[in-house]
């Protein structure tokens, strides 16, 4: 079966979500990247050179492989193999999937989300002075000015411009809005009836969305203009950090394309979006854990979406690229003779375009194809003394 384009149908994003697998029950197939879904169907590329279609109820058999050392280099080709099918399919680029922007963070810290720049740049540990972007100081700073029983007593005195300036103060001190983005909330009416709002917003449940669109509504008609992802999103995620995240349009819908294509679509500021939002996020940091990182808390993983999605972080994911290309393009041996029946027999049958069913059970096409694959397959074989890394099925050395 030819490899499709990497693109999901019915998506506008062409950005493939290339993280490595392992058949749990087929492991002489290599590793693998998944390079289309659609309704109950997913489509793998193999390291032997075959793409697989496997149906829900299936999908657990392919188990996640961490992109580390041996595997890292398999990513590689298979990455190289799936943006060129990408662009002769569609003449348009790949965007990165979530394995290379890994790949681009481990460039700039090598030691992940524990790496001692790291935590300095972004946490602010073993710093003296606290710049806006140290997120340990400003989340301490929330949960002291925006604790509960500081907003409700505040409410109680009915002092609602103390409420809204402790909002002001805290987000302030952050980089998660600029000025003139604070402006929205700054510059409201110090009503009741939003500092109530902003209270709830930040410390009640809110499954459906109806707390952030309460102080949305009650911020639209604001003098200093309408409110914006960064702050509505901001303070949520500054009182909860452990589930809430900021949302930085510029990077953030970029980022959540590499997790879930329909979810992670962009949207305008409102309740339901932000749940549905925040719900992809939460995917992103479960699939960097899953890659073998260790995100503090979201506020990590906003850092990470911004260190690896920024314009400048264009230029680090070319050169890896290129790289990885080189390196794709490397020839590798084929199996010595005394392994070449178990090679040939190993290609015969998965040669052949199953389906999940028919893996998970272990059954092979017909005789009367495989026997054709065997004979093209000892043919090239004898044809071939060495084969590049995208000629197609063969077996390598161990």
């Amino acid at each position: 079966m030819p490899v499709t384009a990497v693109s999901n149908p019915g998506s506008n994003s062409n950005a493939p979500i290339l993280d490595l697998f392992r058949h749990s029950r087929r492991p002489q197939w290599g590793l693998a990247v998944m390079v289309w879904e659609r309704e109950d169907k997913r489509g793998f590329r193999f390291e032997d050179g075959n793409e697989r279609t496997f149906k829900d109820g299936y999908y657990e058999l392919l188990e996640p492989v961490p992109a580390t050392g041996e595997a890292a280099a398999v990513l590689a080709r298979l990455a190289v193999q799936v943006a060129q099918h990408q662009v002769e399919a569609t003449g348009v680029p790949a965007g990165p999937s979530l394995t290379e922007l890994v790949a681009v963070f481990r460039e700039q810290y090598a030691d992940g989300f524990n790496d001692p720049q790291w935590a300095a740049r972004h946490r602010g540990e073993g710093s003296r002075r606290r710049v806006k972007r140290h997120r340990n100081a400003a989340v301490e700073h929330a949960a002291t000015a925006l604790s509960r029983e500081a907003l409700d007593a505040a409410l109680a005195a009915k002092d609602a411009a103390g409420v809204l300036q402790r909002f002001v103060e805290v987000m302030a001190a952050t980089d998660l809005v600029t000025s003139k983005q604070l402006d929205s909330l700054r510059k409201a009416p110090a009503t009741l009836a939003l500092a109530q709002a902003m209270r709830d917003l930040v410390h009640e449940p809110d499954p459906d969305g109806t707390r952030f669109d309460a102080v949305l509504k009650l911020l639209v008609g604001s003098p200093g203009g309408r409110p914006c992802w960064q702050l509505l999103s901001g303070m949520r995620a500054l009182v909860d950090p452990r589930q809430d995240v900021c949302i930085r349009p510029s990077v953030f819908f970029a980022a959540m394309q590499t997790v879930n294509r329909g979810r992670g679509k962009k949207a305008s500021p409102t309740g339901p979006a932000y749940e549905r939002l925040v719900g992809v996020a939460r995917q992103l940091r479960d699939r960097l854990v899953g890659l073998g990182e260790a995100p503090r808390d979201m506020f990590d993983v906003y850092d990470f979406i911004w260190d690896t999605c920024r314009p400048a972080a264009g230029g680090v994911l070319t050169e890896l690229r290129a790289r990885w290309a080189a390196e794709a393009s490397a020839p590798v041996a084929v199996v010595a003779a005394d392994d070449a029946a178990d090679a040939v027999e190993d290609t015969a049958t998965v040669t052949q375009d199953t389906t999940a069913t028919e893996d998970a059970e272990g059954d092979v096409a017909d005789v009367d194809e495989a026997a054709a694959a065997l004979g093209r397959t000892i043919e090239q074989l004898a044809a071939m003394p060495n084969v590049g890394p995208t000629d197609g099925p063969t077996a390598t050395a161990a």
